[in-house]
């Protein structure tokens, strides 16, 4: 055993020297950092930060008489994005729901079943919170609006199977986002609850993120919405056809705002978000309920989204 004596430093510090040796053996010299943890009467000094590890966490969902699909859903995304990293489901009415618990579970990215019993099913995770690159996500999820706003612009210019056939592939992508969506909530609320997972991103980033994921989310369920009610309810629906374009090229520039954080780019495109909406209400009337409401919301989450760039 290695014995150093406290050397006294300045009025109230104390210092000792560290073998050669061992600053050797990990690289050191004058200026680099070493850091400290403290365990009871123990001072452990390391070269390098420790990354905390990672810690199970085992839900049960009960699958009770009494309970119905929506509670599953609801419990099951609440332990996915909370850090499950087992989810069991079990319970007097586990036959009568697993099947629809299998395929809730497919719905998630990087949650698997391992077991599956008369008694229980059990799922497991397998995402790295620190190895997620949440900006290349988020990237994904804008191009893949834009693709399904180009689908929606097709529809309104198709008909019959055609257009059938792009409201399914609209549907496809916006479940796609849906399951980035959840992995990202589930990786950001990690980082929030222990930034020491990603100590070089700043917490205020992780809520921008979170806040731009809400949106753009929004974004897609009112792009589905409008081709899963209002297409298949009115046919081409050439009457706001010219807006949903204009709503398109608005949003490719407030991303393109966003990505830049422009915020001269952002206040002209406030702007115009305004001025659309005035003439909207202007000259859109009640004849169509349904397609006025989704207008006037695709322009309130543009608006919203724009606001993240400050």
């Amino acid at each position: 055993m290695d014995v150093r004596k406290l050397i006294l430093f300045g009025g109230n510090s104390h210092v000792i020297s560290l073998p050669k040796k061992w600053l050797d053996l990990n690289g050191l010299s004058k200026g680099d950092p070493i850091y400290l943890e403290t365990e009871g009467n123990k001072l452990i000094l390391n070269s390098v930060i420790s990354q905390p590890k990672a810690e199970k966490m085992e839900v049960v969902i009960n699958i009770d008489k009494g309970i119905n699909e929506t509670t599953i859903e609801r419990n099951l995304f609440g332990a996915y994005v909370h850090g499950a990293t087992m989810i069991v489901f079990s319970g007097v009415e586990l036959k009568k729901h697993s099947n629809k618990i299998i395929q809730l579970l497919k719905k998630y990215v990087a949650l698997e079943i391992v077991e599956h019993t008369g008694s229980k099913i059990l799922a497991k995770t397998y995402i790295d919170s620190a190895e997620v690159d949440v900006h290349s996500f988020i990237r994904r999820i804008d191009n893949t609006i834009r693709s399904m706003l180009l689908d929606l612009k097709e529809c309104f210019e198709s008909e019959g199977k055609d257009m059938d056939e792009l409201i399914v592939t609209i549907l496809q992508r916006e479940e796609n986002i849906d399951k980035i969506k959840r992995m990202l909530y589930r990786v950001i609320f990690e980082r929030l609850k222990n930034p020491a997972t990603k100590e070089s991103e700043n917490p205020l980033d992780n809520l921008k993120n979170w806040e731009s994921i809400k949106n753009l989310e929004k974004i897609s369920n009112q792009i589905k919405y409008v081709s899963e009610n209002i297409l298949l309810k009115h046919g081409n629906c050439k009457d706001v056809a010219g807006y949903v374009e204009r709503i398109r090229e608005m949003y490719e520039e407030i991303m393109k705002c966003f990505y830049k954080n422009d915020v001269h780019c952002a206040d002209n495109i406030s702007q115009k978000i305004k001025e659309c909406r005035i003439e909207f209400e202007k000259n859109f009337k009640d004849n169509g309920r349904d397609k006025r409401q989704i207008i006037l919301n695709l322009l309130e989450y543009l608006r919203d989204l724009n606001r993240l760039t400050y």
